[in-house]
Order: C-alpha cells, then sequence, then structure tokens
C-alpha cells in the first residue's frame, strides 16, 4: 500500500497525518522526500513538513517504514525464496 510523502505544516495536518521527523528508511537509511512513495503498516499520510514542528518533536511516529523501491529490491533478492512481507519486517 504506498502512500506519497506530502508537504504538510501543523495547521494543515489531519488527526490521520504522521509526523516521521527526520526517522529513515529501514532498508536504506535514507529520509523520506517530498513526493516519494513510502509504505507503512498503517498506510498512513505522512507530510515532510517544511519546519520542525512540535508533533515531530514530542510525538515522533515510531513505527517501521520503507521505500516502495527499497521494498521492491528486497522482495527480488528472495527469488525463488518465499518473499517478505510487511509483516515480517
Amino acid at each position: 500500500m504506498p502512500i506519497s510523502v506530502q508537504l504538510g505544516s501543523p495547521g494543515m495536518t489531519s488527526e490521520r497525518d504522521v509526523h516521521i521527523g527526520q526517522s529513515l528508511c529501514v532498508l536504506c537509511r535514507q529520509a523520506a522526500t517530498i513526493g516519494s512513495y513510502i509504505l507503512d503498516q498503517k498506510s498512513h499520510t505522512v507530510p515532510d513538513c517544511k519546519y520542525l514542528c512540535g508533533r515531530c518533536s514530542y510525538s515522533l511516529y515510531s513505527m517501521v517504514w520503507f521505500y516502495t523501491a527499497c521494498y521492491d529490491v528486497l522482495q527480488n533478492s528472495y527469488e525463488p525464496f518465499e518473499k517478505p512481507t510487511t509483516k515480517d519486517l
């Protein structure tokens, strides 16, 4: 379930928005960039705040996330074995 990283600000976010702050992709260790597609375990919208906001600092989203492209590379590396699911990761 890919989701897009969107530009957001504290005034533009909703309850479903997830702030990843400076967290990194679990597979490539790169920060999310605006417009990139990522996967997480709950299919939330992940905005990339332009400025450091309180929500990112005090209630950072701690669940695992990764780029769709990184997950595809990982899945393809498992051929011919069983491919990992997001739950496995």
